[in-house]
């Protein structure tokens, strides 16, 4: 294929990426948990050139040459990431981690068909720090593998000592690995099996001659799909019923045995929620707790993030997550209810969407299945996990129920 093409291409398939930099860079600047994800396109940067050294010291280089001479069927995945940036960036289906995702997959696809199997088999690694350093597209991945970290440092930790991992695993497998034709492996962990039979025979010296196979493009689709299909999975398992639709009346400091205080609104928090038309904060007390409340107007839900998210985000250890329902003036709402543990001390937290029609405390049900254009009502409220589980829901009751503006099934 011309040669002008490929490049013109390849230049080209940054466009969706660069069209995003400005939503990257200010969840970067803004999000707590994210914060520090820069470093890891650094990191990036360093394993471009270390795999691009390993690929040019590894026999695995002349075998992809002569066994995967045309690089077209790369065209395949190009089509396809191009189709993802468009349907994840226009109308109702607009979701930024699905866009950056599909973004980042269209300039290494693009890479793959400029540049060879070879360099693109060589730099998974580099995309696999790439998306780490992806903004919510990583901490989605950890919401729903339920993966608990507890701040900013331990994230960004986690994914730095992840990403070097893989590349380790890689480059140890490449640099040592032989050429000989095997049986093709299905095994969905190739690069790690690898390796680990390489360090078992210099260790063991059991097989000194042991040989690492070749891994195949389609191994690693393999790969990709399965974990696909994994988190797909774990996500549906956090699916629930829908709730009766909630509006909370916030604007009052008091009623019942409840009085509350406005609680500053940041100008992060600002900045964070910008496709909400009101935010507001409030902290609620009666005589034996009190309740604090994140209220939102929400508008555009492309800017909103799970509650569990937020929470770690704030330095807290997720104790427990699971959708809890309850039952306020005889009507059934949907909740997430998490336990979390905060400077020693342990809370309840709750989160509700609802857009007049339903509630849910269900992120990616109210995040991904959103068709609608009406506004959604968003409240997270906090408070003390004593004495116990069954009191802290009816304080929560009572709570909900003195500042309900109105609800229905």
């Amino acid at each position: 294929m011309n040669p002008l093409f490929k490049n013109a291409l390849f230049a080209l398939s940054w466009i969706p990426l660069l069209m995003e930099m400005p939503y990257v860079l200010n969840v970067w600047k803004n999000s707590p948990l994210e914060r520090g994800s820069w470093i890891l396109w650094l990191a990036a940067l360093i394993s471009l050139v270390v795999c691009e050294l390993c690929r040019r010291k590894s026999a695995w280089d002349a075998y992809y040459r002569e066994h995967y001479t045309n690089s077209v069927w790369f065209a395949v995945p190009v089509v396809l990431a191009l189709a993802g940036c468009v349907f994840f960036r226009i109308g109702p289906h607009k979701v930024h981690a699905f866009y950056i995702l599909a973004a980042i997959m269209l300039i290494f696809s693009a890479a793959g068909w400029r540049f060879g199997v070879s360099v693109f088999m060589f730099q998974i690694p580099t995309c696999f720090f790439v998306l780490l350093g992806a903004p919510t597209v990583a901490y989605w991945i950890y919401s729903y593998l339920g993966y608990n970290i507890s701040g900013r440092n331990d994230y960004l930790i986690t994914k730095l000592i992840l990403g070097s991992g893989v590349m380790f695993v890689c480059c140890v497998g490449a640099l040592f690995g032989k050429t000989e034709d095997r049986r093709v492996s299905n095994e969905a962990s190739l690069f790690a099996r690898g390796a680990v039979a390489l360090l078992w025979d210099r260790l063991k010296k059991l097989q000194p001659r042991g040989i690492i196979e070749v891994p195949k493009p389609l191994n690693i689709l393999f790969v990709c799909v399965v974990i696909g299909i994994f988190i797909w999975a774990r996500a549906s398992d956090k699916m629930t019923a829908d709730g009766a639709a909630i509006e909370m009346d916030f604007s009052r400091l008091q009623s019942a045995s409840w009085v509350g205080r406005e609680d500053p609104v940041t100008e992060r928090d600002i900045n964070f929620f910008t496709g909400c038309t009101e935010v507001s904060r409030r902290t609620y007390f009666n005589d034996d707790s009190y309740v604090n409340v994140l209220a939102l107007t929400v508008k555009d839900v492309t800017n909103l993030h799970p509650m569990d998210v937020c929470l770690r985000s704030s330095g807290a250890e997720i104790l427990s997550l699971e959708p809890v329902y309850l039952d306020i003036n005889g009507s059934k709402i949907s909740l997430d209810e998490a336990k979390v543990r905060k400077d020693s001390d342990e809370y309840y937290s709750y989160a509700i969407y609802s857009n007049g029609e339903i509630s849910t405390g269900n992120f990616a049900k109210f995040r991904l299945l959103r068709r609608d254009k009406k506004l959604w009502f968003h409240y997270q409220m906090m408070t003390p996990a004593q004495p116990d589980e069954e009191a802290v829901r009816a304080r929560m009751v009572s709570f909900l129920e003195s500042f309900l503006k109105k609800i229905h099934d």
